[in-house]
């Protein structure tokens, strides 16, 4: 199984896993979440840094493909905001013949931004307005065997 993040930041994709992480069973080969920014400092040593965002994704794409291969659940935590952007995770589930789901984190505007603000590593507001400006909600056609949204009150 593949399990797919959306939404921006400080819509509360890290938090909601942290605070399910303990409950997910996903079989003896268990579960395992792959976070880009983990990637990203561990390979660039910066919270964010353009020029090696392919590389960035390439290793993630990679290590979720091995670990599906061998039977691990995968959770996918980035934002995933288009549909462009979830059809990388569609494919690969397609390729190795795994379900994918997403979990959808609908937080409004105004409570990302608010958060944002508490994190120790913030992302610039106007990167925020963008990314709400992109974003473009999952719908089953996408090829999704569930689509789970979160409200901010769930979590």
């Amino acid at each position: 199984m593949l399990i797919i993040m959306c939404g921006p930041p400080g819509s509360g994709k890290s938090t909601y896993l942290q605070n399910i992480r303990e409950c997910i069973d996903c079989g003896s080969t268990g579960v395992i979440v792959l976070c880009p920014d983990e990637f990203r400092k561990t390979l660039t040593g910066a919270d964010y840094h353009e020029p090696a965002e392919d590389m960035v994704w390439s290793h993630v794409k990679t290590v979720a493909r091995v670990l599906l291969d061998i039977g691990h659940s995968v959770i996918i935590d980035g934002t995933h905001l288009t549909k462009e952007s979830r059809k990388i995770w569609i494919t690969i589930a397609e390729e190795l013949n795994v379900d994918i789901s997403c979990v959808w984190m609908d937080t409004p505007f105004a409570v990302c931004v608010e958060r944002n603000k508490a994190r120790q590593r913030k992302v610039p507001d106007e990167i925020i307005n963008r990314m709400f400006a992109e974003f473009r909600p999952p719908c089953f056609d996408e090829g999704f065997l569930d689509i789970e949204r979160m409200k901010s009150i769930d979590y």
